[in-house]
């Protein structure tokens, strides 16, 4: 069972480092998700606390960085500044309430309404 289990997680994570290359999906996120779960599952024997909060920093960071970019570009190709603002916390709300859809579709209604 346990080797199973690790071949199953190496999938995922090998799985959501392509899926990081697609600008709409989090990859990270997901890979951070699969690590967390897999850590709590082996009552962080394997993977320690301290690297937990550690990918959780860089997860965070990697995801922030991303909306700003994506929020510079509409800056880039003349968008409001409204537009910008709109296009990040749209993305956010987004996320949050309904995940992965979200993120599209509150990007793009915060960049519409902005």
């Amino acid at each position: 069972m346990e080797i199973t289990l690790q071949i199953l997680v190496i999938i995922i994570l090998s799985i959501s480092v392509i899926l990081s290359l697609i600008p709409i999906i989090p990859g990270t996120v997901i890979a951070f998700a699969i690590i967390l779960l897999y850590a709590f599952y082996d009552k962080f024997e394997k993977i320690p606390i301290w690297l937990i909060i550690t990918l959780f920093i860089i997860t965070v960071l990697s995801t922030l960085i991303d909306n700003i970019a994506g929020a510079l570009g509409v800056n880039k190709v003349k968008g409001s500044k409204y537009a910008m603002f709109g296009s990040i916390i749209g993305a956010i709300i987004g996320a949050i309430i309904f995940q992965i859809i979200g993120l599209i579709l509150g990007t793009f209604f915060g960049v519409f309404l902005g």
